[in-house]
């Protein structure tokens, strides 16, 4: 890997953010109403009616379950050239003045065809908080509802979403029996009493979202003096495609019943998300307790699979190995042919943090900053599983599918590090004495394609893995010499004989709990090159917005501040005389320590400390750089009575710039080799030795 110097501001990685996504509501009863037209009802009754369509309303204005049947239809063109796709789906809803569900199955393109009812791709809850916001919650495998805000897009940018302002309200609520009149059939129709932003609020209600166009028609049937059907057809919306560069055109119709109301209507409450309820199953409980505990030998196999099948067996990709016990860990990577590709070590502190450490020659050492538990989840699996989301297929055996008693969220890292996924279904095994074997489907998505994983983590020795550290002996590393620190290493040899045993031995290693380094030499550049690894520049993003802010920054840099202090102490003067603090750009924080001295005639040495960072990985650093460079001297003469000539110095291998000159009463006709201009310089060759370049004038006459 290559590493620079920082020249500019830290890697800013990419912010995630949580947009306003209701998508299209769907339905769970299917619609028996049949389409009716405000033309063909237009023959109004006198009578009054207002007294019998106030109490209907009020009987679903608490809270209503309805299905429709969704007829969407885009249009391209125009005259001959005009193209109608259609689209056609069951969506169901339910609301009340403070809560909406909804959940859309997958449908057809018709628009004479029914579609089957059957699966469910799109569902969604959202509730009001007390100060008149918009939120959604997540269910997670512990039972523990995550609550996020709604926010969305506007030219101003992103706001909050405002129940009132979202059309998720029981829209019924807000209607009133003088916005309707009755027709000869006994239906009633919507009027211009009603306004156009009660019109949008009717069909975002039905639809789930407050981003297709307003109602036209809505259309209400009694039956039994009860609302029990209804019709609802929107105005034509005019959008235009970026992709495609194409304007075409939106419009909507409903058509359904009314499938339950009430305020304690449970039907009606089946869908909003809240915290299951139930009898915990005694026996996955107790193992789960067990496993809680952190002492077991996981080991994790990851497959290719073709289909998002549990049973498939599928293609190895990756397999781990990790220990824990006594507060630590031992985790091992393997490829698919089972070849050792890393080793990492863990240990818990007293104050509940969790930190890196290495193994040197038989020891451990610190490495990295010790961190937060909470924020490093997934090197201590806490097993927060409940049971009650799982059906139990037979004794020791138990299924979960994602949205089980609306469940939505099962991540991996609740039981493994290997890698945090969100798992659509997943199996616990306990049929075999003292093993568990958890299994799951999860999904890598791209543009083009998306690629299924199956997960199988077992675990065995339950309650008696040892991993063979001592978190009472690991040390720091200030004590390391270079040689214990690479003992072993293809690039020890070679530098020391680069810079010889006193000088290689004279570099003190950075010590400290920074101990994780790898070693380069280069004869022909003779260079060599240590880089510290300090850790993710993640460990600084304190608030988790992705990004560092100028707090975080100076957090960052006042902690290399502190390690390159602490190390110019430990630098051999000796060999290193006169070192020099580098600064970041406007404070006294300190991120390079550079030594120079002349070694020889036209060679000098320079010991270069200093802190960089891997954009690619997001990576931090510290590289302690000592490195050999020859000096060539390069005149520019100017070639003629009384000019002052230039000499510049610069290493060996360099190219150099060529120079501007004038001269009064001369054209500058470029530089030359040789005294006698015969032969042209090149300035895109690199300069190995001492060199003169002369002027060559022609006089003006």
């Amino acid at each position: 890997m290559n590493l620079s110097k920082l020249k500019k501001s830290l890697l800013v990685i990419s912010n995630l953010a949580l947009l306003l996504s209701c998508g299209e509501p769907s339905s769970s009863s299917e619609p028996t109403s049949s389409k009716n037209s405000s033309e063909e009802n237009s023959s109004l009754v006198e009578e009054d009616y207002k007294e019998e369509l106030t109490k209907m309303l009020k009987e679903l204005s608490k809270a209503v379950s309805y299905s429709s049947l969704v007829t969407v239809t885009s249009s391209t063109g125009t005259g001959e050239n005009l193209q109608n796709y259609y689209g056609r789906y069951y969506l169901d809803v339910q609301t009340t003045k403070k809560e909406y569900a909804y959940q859309q199955y997958k449908g057809i393109e018709s628009n004479t065809s029914l579609p089957k009812k059957e699966v469910v791709v799109d569902s969604g809850y959202f509730y009001t908080d007390p100060f008149g916001n918009t939120y959604s919650n997540y269910l997670a495998i512990n039972n523990a509802l995550i609550p996020y805000q709604i926010s969305q897009d506007t030219i101003q940018g992103s706001k909050p979403v405002i129940w009132d302002e979202s059309g998720l309200c029981d829209v019924f609520y807000d209607l009133k029996s003088d916005m309707f009149d009755k027709s000869k059939d006994g239906s009633f129709i919507l009027n211009d009493k009603a306004d156009a932003s009660l019109r949008r609020n009717i069909t975002a209600n039905f639809f789930g979202s407050n981003n297709v166009p307003a109602a036209k028609d809505f259309i209400l049937t009694i039956k039994d003096g009860h609302i029990s059907e209804y019709y609802l057809s929107t105005e034509t919306q005019k959008r235009y495609d970026p992709a495609y560069q194409t304007n075409y055109t939106m419009q909507y119709e409903f058509e359904g019943n009314i499938v339950a109301y009430g305020e304690n209507n449970e039907e009606i409450k089946k869908n909003f998300i809240k915290q299951a309820s139930g009898e915990k199953d005694e026996t996955l409980e107790a193992t789960l307790a067990k496993l809680r505990e952190n002492n077991y030998k996981e080991t994790t196999s990851i497959y290719r699979v073709d289909d998002p099948d549990l049973s498939l067996k599928g293609t190895l990709a990756q397999k781990n190995e990790t220990m824990y016990g006594n507060s630590t860990k031992v985790a091992k990577v393997y490829n698919a042919t089972n070849k050792l590709l890393s080793s990492k070590y863990y240990y818990e502190t007293e104050d509940n943090y969790v930190q890196e450490v290495i193994e040197i020659q038989g020891n451990y050492y610190n490495q990295g900053l010790k961190l937060s538990n909470s924020n490093l989840s997934t090197t201590f699996p806490q097993f927060a599983i409940s049971s009650l989301f799982f059906n139990k297929e037979e004794d020791g055996l138990y299924s979960y599918e994602m949205g089980n008693k609306n469940c939505q969220i099962f991540a991996s890292n609740t039981f493994t590090e290997v890698t945090t996924s969100l798992l659509y279904s997943s199996t616990i095994d306990l049929r075999k004495e003292n093993e568990v074997t958890i299994s799951g489907i999860y999904a890598i998505s791209s543009d083009s394609m998306t690629i299924y994983y199956k997960l199988v983590s077992t675990f065995t020795d339950i309650g008696t893995t040892v991993t063979g550290i001592d978190p009472s002996k690991i040390k720091d590393g200030d004590s390391l010499t270079l040689d214990q620190l690479f003992a072993g290493d293809e690039y020890l040899s070679t530098a020391k004989k680069i810079l010889g045993e006193d000088r290689f031995n004279s570099i003190a290693t950075l010590g400290g709990y920074y101990n994780q380094a790898t070693l380069f030499a280069s004869e022909e550049d003779k260079q060599v090159q240590m880089q510290y690894y300090m850790g993710s520049l993640t460990i600084y993003d304190f608030d988790g917005d992705g990004s560092l802010s100028s707090y975080e920054q100076a957090a960052l840099y006042s902690e290399v501040d502190r390690v390159l202090r602490a190390y110019s102490s430990k630098v051999d003067s000796t060999y290193w005389p006169e070192l020099k603090a580098g600064l970041y750009p406007n404070t006294s924080l300190c991120i390079e320590l550079t030594s120079t001295q002349v070694v020889s005639k036209g060679v000098e040495l320079t010991l270069d400390v200093f802190f960089t960072y891997d954009q690619s990985s997001s990576s931090a650093y510290i590289v302690i750089e000592a490195k050999y460079n020859e000096k060539v001297t390069v005149t520019f003469d100017f070639n003629y009575e009384g000019a002052e000539n230039i000499t510049k110095v610069i290493n060996k291998g360099d190219k150099i710039d060529a120079l501007a000159a004038r001269r009064k009463g001369y054209m500058f006709l470029g530089w030359y080799k040789d005294k006698e201009l015969t032969e042209i310089a090149s300035f895109d060759e690199p300069i190995s030795l001492d060199t003169t370049f002369y002027a060559k004038w022609e006089k003006i006459n």
